[in-house]
């Protein structure tokens, strides 16, 4: 009698192990963009303009840098998007007073193809696309209004970017009075609920705020987030706010302080 020998499948192997995913630093990222995006725009060349934490925001954990910009100079945002196989694309967009452009990047053999007609066939130059900080959404803007509002959200699913309808919150931006923060947002669908605001002042590890239940009408709102005492000083802080249909925006903003110009 023959025996047969027993074979056992790892579970990984079993149901079907994840792809490894692996990139480079997102500074190395942005390295390799082409002159035309990474050049010497004002503020330096590629290497002096990541070297300013002062104007940068930097989350690797979610595959994400901000360059800051100023007047006359763009910003300049990196978002790594993970593709279902293991590999990615990179989604690059850039606001600035006179302009707004947005690219995706997908790395193919150790290099960066440009992709952007691929993956966003109907992109439009007359908006701005906001890339998310975290979450999986790019918020597409109107930029000729006094308060960009978002007309429509494209959400990446591993494969490619489906429209979303857009959230009852948007425009987001803020102030610094004393020792609060003013988040300043626009609101349409009324009768819809605020469900959270988070504000991290001085890096990830910030000040969290729930507001249950907060309605709002359509139009500017404003809402009060007051700081601790031990909140460091910073010019920057990161916004999450939240509806209560789970459509959430998230936001790298500069806190203006009126009273201190």
């Amino acid at each position: 009698m023959k025996r047969v020998a027993a074979v056992f499948l790892a579970p990984a192997l079993f149901m079907g192990a994840q792809p490894a995913r692996h990139r480079p630093p997102m500074g190395e990222l942005f390295m390799a963009l082409p002159e035309a995006i990474n050049g010497d725009d004002g503020l330096g060349p590629p290497k002096e303009r990541l070297a300013l934490p002062s104007r940068n925001v930097l989350d690797e954990s979610h595959d994400y840098l901000l360059l800051g910009g100023e007047a006359g100079t763009p910003g300049i945002e990196l978002r790594v998007f993970w593709k279902q196989d293991g590999g990615y694309i990179l989604a690059v967009s850039r606001s600035g007073e006179m302009s707004q452009e947005c690219d995706i990047f997908e790395s193919r053999d150790g290099r960066l193809q440009a992709a952007t007609k691929a993956y966003l066939p109907s992109y439009d130059k007359g908006l701005l696309y906001s890339l998310p900080s975290q979450g999986s959404a790019i918020a597409v803007m109107t930029v000729d209004q006094a308060q960009p509002v978002t007309v429509d959200l494209l959400q990446w699913d591993g494969v490619r970017f489906t429209r979303r309808p857009p959230p009852a919150i948007s425009g987001l931006y803020a102030q610094r009075k004393g020792r609060e923060v003013h988040v300043h947002f626009w609101a349409s669908g009324a009768g819809s609920k605020l469900q959270e605001v988070s504000v991290h002042a001085g890096g990830q590890d910030g000040i969290q705020i729930t507001a249950a239940n907060h309605a709002f009408k359509d139009g500017a709102e404003v809402f009060e987030v007051p700081l601790p005492a031990e909140a460091p000083e910073s010019d920057r802080v990161i916004v999450a706010i939240e509806d209560e249909n789970g459509h959430e925006q998230n936001a790298v903003v500069s806190i203006s302080d009126p009273e201190n110009p």
